[in-house]
C-alpha cells in the first residue's frame, strides 16, 4: 500500500465486518465509507444448508458416505487445524480420491499450482483451512463440507460463501458431534438461520444408486497411480559393487582366514612322564595295541605273552624247584 500513489480510490470488500476491518480502513484511507447491504441473514438463500450428527470416531467414515450420496463435480471439505487436514487428507488417498491438501505449511508456489489445478478441473476434492482458502473465488463449487465446525461464528459465512456464488445454486453440510451442538445454536443465532438437520444416507440409497455411484468413482479417480506424497520422488540407489580382480577373489578362496588379534597356537610335542620300574603297571581296559618289536628281540603273541618268562622269573626258578622237589620228596 506504501508504494500506491497518494491520490487513489481504495475499495474494500468483504463478506463480514469485523472490528479489524474498520481498523485496516481508518489506517490505510482517507475518510472511509461503509456500504452495507441489508439483509434479514448473513448467507445467501441460493445456498441449503444442513448437518449430520455424527459420532467423532465415525467422521472419516461418514464422510467417505457423504461424498458419495452427494456425487459432487467440486468440493472443499474444510478442517480446523493443518494436522486434521492431513489426516482427512491421507484418508482420502487411501479411498483413491484424486484429492489435494491445502494448508499453511505448504510452500507458497505448491499451493498457488494447487489452486490453479483445482479451478481447471483436475481434481474435485480440495481439504483446506480457513487461511488458506479464505478470499479464494472458485467458479461453480457446489458443494462445501465443514469436517469441523468452524471455532469463528464468522468463519462459518466464510466457508459456505464458497458455494451459491452468481445465482448459482450450492450446499454446506456440517458434521456435528454431541460436543458441537452448542456451538452450532450460536452460528445459528449470528447468522440468523436455522439449520436443518438431515438423515444419513441408508444402505438402501446405496444399493439403488449403485450405478451412479460408481460412474462417480471411476469419474474421480486418481490420474496416475497414486503415491504417498512423502515417498513420491523418491527412489532407493543401489551402491556399486566394488569389482575385485579374478587374482584377489582366487587368493581368498584358497587361503585360510587368520584372525590378526590372536597368533596361531604352536604345536608342542607331548612329553612323557618317566615310569618308575619298581610300580607296577596299571591296566589299561582299551583295546591293546602292539607295539613293533625291538631290533634284534624276538615277537610274542599277545596271547602268549602271560607265559612268557621275564629275567626274574629265570633267576629264581632253581630255587624254587628245589624247594618243590624237597616237598615232594624228589
Amino acid at each position: 500500500v506504501k508504494r500506491l500513489p497518494r491520490e487513489r480510490v481504495t475499495f474494500l470488500f468483504s463478506a463480514t465486518m469485523p472490528d479489524e476491518v474498520y481498523r485496516i480502513s481508518r489506517q490505510h484511507m482517507k475518510n472511509p465509507l461503509a456500504i452495507e447491504i441489508e439483509s434479514p441473514t448473513k448467507t445467501v438463500a441460493t445456498t441449503e444448508q444442513i448437518y449430520y450428527r455424527v459420532k467423532g470416531n465415525e467422521k472419516r467414515t461418514q464422510l467417505n458416505r457423504i461424498l458419495l450420496a452427494e456425487q459432487p463435480e467440486s468440493c472443499v471439505v474444510f478442517c480446523n487445524t493443518r494436522r486434521m487436514v492431513d489426516r482427512v487428507q491421507a484418508y482420502l488417498f487411501r479411498k483413491r480420491y484424486n484429492s489435494r491438501a491445502l494448508h499453511g505449511d505448504i510452500p507458497q508456489n505448491k499451493r498457488l499450482k494447487t489452486l490453479q489445478q483445482f479451478k481447471q478441473g483436475q481434481f474435485s476434492l480440495l481439504v483446506a483451512t480457513d487461511v488458506a482458502a479464505r478470499g479464494i473465488h472458485i467458479d461453480d463449487l457446489s458443494l462445501v463440507i465443514n469436517y469441523d465446525v468452524p471455532v469463528e461464528k464468522d468463519g462459518y459465512v466464510h466457508r459456505i460463501g464458497r458455494t451459491g456464488r452468481a445465482g448459482n445454486i450450492g450446499r454446506a453440510i456440517s458434521l456435528i458431534t454431541s460436543e458441537d451442538i452448542m456451538t452450532l445454536y450460536e452460528i445459528e443465532e449470528h447468522i440468523g438461520v436455522l439449520i436443518e438437520e438431515a438423515e444419513l444416507p441408508s444402505e438402501e440409497f446405496f444399493t439403488q444408486n449403485k450405478s451412479s455411484i460408481d460412474k462417480w468413482i471411476q469419474k474421480n479417480l486418481p490420474k496416475s497411480k497414486p503415491t504417498s506424497a512423502s515417498n513420491a520422488g523418491k527412489t532407493k540407489k543401489k551402491r556399486p559393487r566394488k569389482k575385485t580382480s579374478p587374482q584377489k577373489e582366487k587368493c581368498h578362496q584358497h587361503s585360510p582366514r587368520v584372525s590378526p588379534s590372536r597368533p596361531p597356537k604352536e604345536q608342542t610335542t607331548p612329553v612323557s612322564a618317566p615310569v618308575s620300574a619298581a610300580k607296577p603297571s596299571v591296566p589299561i581296559h582299551s583295546a591293546p595295541v602292539d607295539p613293533a618289536p625291538a631290533q634284534g628281540t624276538e615277537f610274542v603273541p599277545a596271547q602268549n605273552q602271560e607265559s612268557a618268562p621275564t629275567q626274574d622269573s629265570t633267576a629264581k626258578k632253581p630255587f624254587l624247584e628245589r624247594v618243590l622237589q624237597r616237598i615232594l620228596g624228589k
